[in-house]
């Protein structure tokens, strides 16, 4: 392994994505639930609503979470194995099929009738429009956000998934050219945000290919593991949340860029490093805030491998089901609540919220014991009884699923 502990598998970060699963899923209460008419209400009536109000606001850049948590995963587990040659292209793809595409095509599947009721019971589809053959097609592909759509559609949030795959693509071919090393990831965080603009994938890139610089700090901290180290690392990303953190509101940017400006007397310079320090800004979640604290939870467990860590492991591996499941989950349940008419302010009660996150916990572990696994290990069997090398050690096939996992 890259690090020494024998460790190859890090239970914080499994825990991390569930943690930015359930952010969005959080997000997405007042956004799916308060769009139909009968159940309109403002966001401050959101379940628990002061006490969850940064969630619901900021749930949706979780997503971008996942984007620079994947990175940084791609690059320790794949990054050497890639560019040596001793994992091929079919393994690869193989290894992420069988994770991703089963409960992809099982809820997609699951949408058909319901997208049917919907429509047959209000006129209209709910939340997303595009729920069309042409757009169906995409999703089978997996290509639903690579630039051929009119919009989301059906399983929306799956877009995300859609991208990855993208990234996992990208990822394997530059990795094949291209030594891994921090410079080569630099120069595709640089590239990933010049193109930014003009791609969803080249954003999402921003923050996978940061998310790989983290992984290369991560690797050279491993000689440094010690207490003190690990205190330096916490109090760095503590810094610069509490100082990016709320950059990331661009008039609170500008603001500072303005107050620092007298302090660089250039002016060719000085509108220069403004301008900079301002697209920084804009970007610093994907390069500055998820970065930093996945580094320091992968250090932090990889210094300490005595704590109980694994408890964390359960709760890794239903991350993928929390996203996945969460749509299908709100359509069936706002289909009972138009059917049944139940009040309009049903979605604005503390025991529907419960209600509802308590069977998508459920859902999601049963999903992942009784579906995910086992279709997931069935095709790794039926295949060859792959194997996966991350830099001079082989990790059995079976043992990375819950790193790997949404």
């Amino acid at each position: 392994m890259n690090f020494d502990s024998g460790k190859s598998r890090l239970h914080s970060l499994d825990a991390l994505r569930t943690v930015a699963a359930l952010a969005v899923v959080l997000a997405h209460w007042p956004q799916h639930f308060f769009a139909v008419a009968k159940f309109r209400r403002p966001i401050a009536d959101a379940p628990f609503f002061q006490e969850l109000a940064s969630g619901y606001a900021n749930g949706p850049t979780a997503v971008t979470f996942f984007f620079c948590l994947s990175g940084f995963i791609f690059y320790w587990l794949y990054s050497n194995a890639v560019h040596q040659r001793k994992m091929q292209f079919g393994a690869f793809a193989l290894l992420r099929f069988s994770r991703l595409y089963p409960l992809h095509l099982a809820t997609l599947l699951a949408l058909v009738p319901l997208v049917a009721v919907f429509h047959a019971l209000t006129g209209a589809d709910f939340i997303y429009n595009n729920n069309d053959a042409y757009h169906f097609g995409l999703n089978v592909a997996f290509i639903q956000y690579w630039g051929f759509e009119k919009g989301l559609s059906w399983n929306g949030p799956s877009w995300s998934i859609s991208v990855e795959i993208a990234l996992y693509l990208m990822f394997f071919a530059v990795c094949r050219l291209l030594a891994p090393n921090v410079l080569q990831t630099i120069c595709l965080t640089l590239a990933a945000l010049a193109l930014a603009h003009f791609s969803p994938i080249a954003a999402g890139s921003i923050a996978f290919f940061a998310g790989g610089l983290a992984y290369h700090g991560f690797r050279r901290a491993q000689r440094h593991r010690t207490i003190l180290a690990v205190a330096i690392a916490v109090l760095t990303t503590v810094v610069i949340w509490r100082f990016f953190g709320p950059m990331t509101e661009g008039d609170v940017a500008r603001r500072t860029a303005e107050s620092i400006r007298h302090i660089i007397p250039s002016r060719p310079t000085g509108d220069l490093l403004l301008r900079g320090f301002l697209i920084f800004c804009g970007r610093a979640r994907e390069l500055a805030l998820f970065p930093s604290l996945i580094f320091t939870f992968a250090f932090l467990e990889s210094a300490t491998p005595k704590l109980p860590w694994h408890v964390l492991a359960k709760l890794g591996n239903i991350s993928f089901g929390v996203y996945l499941l969460h749509f299908p989950m709100q359509m069936a349940v706002m289909i009972t609540a138009l059917a049944l008419s139940w009040p309009g302010d049903v979605f604005t009660w503390p025991a529907t919220f419960v209600a509802f996150f308590g069977c998508l916990l459920l859902g999601a572990f049963a999903s992942y014991r009784y579906l995910e696994r086992p279709v997931m290990m069935a095709i790794r069997h039926r295949k060859s009884p792959l194997t996966v090398l991350s830099e001079n050690r082989i990790i059995a096939k079976d043992r990375l699923d819950a790193v790997t996992t949404k």
